[in-house]
């Protein structure tokens, strides 16, 4: 661990992280790097099927305009692994 300290701890994943995709799409501009691990919460009964990954890399920052209300950021996470248990995400 390099100690390194990031400015987003916690973030939302959007639509769903499904079985076996390695891309997820998170809410805010993330500064994660390659190696470093995540974790994503379980949204089913069973608290075991939260996961552990890792970044591969953090693809695209992708900003939306919403009317009079400000800018939504997301970033697109690439996966070093499947991940294996759906999670549902929040809905924009």
């Amino acid at each position: 661990m390099d100690n390194t300290k990031h400015h987003q701890l916690f973030v939302e994943v959007v639509d769903a992280a499904s079985f076996g995709t390695y891309t997820i799409e998170v809410e805010d501009d993330v500064d994660w790097r390659q190696g470093e691990e995540i974790v994503i919460a379980s949204t089913d009964y069973d608290w075991e099927q939260a996961e552990i990954l890792v970044v591969d890399s953090v693809n695209g920052k992708l900003n939306f305009k919403i009317n009079n209300i400000g800018t939504l950021t997301l970033s697109i996470i690439v996966l070093c692994r499947k991940v294996c248990y759906t999670t549902w995400g929040a809905e924009l």
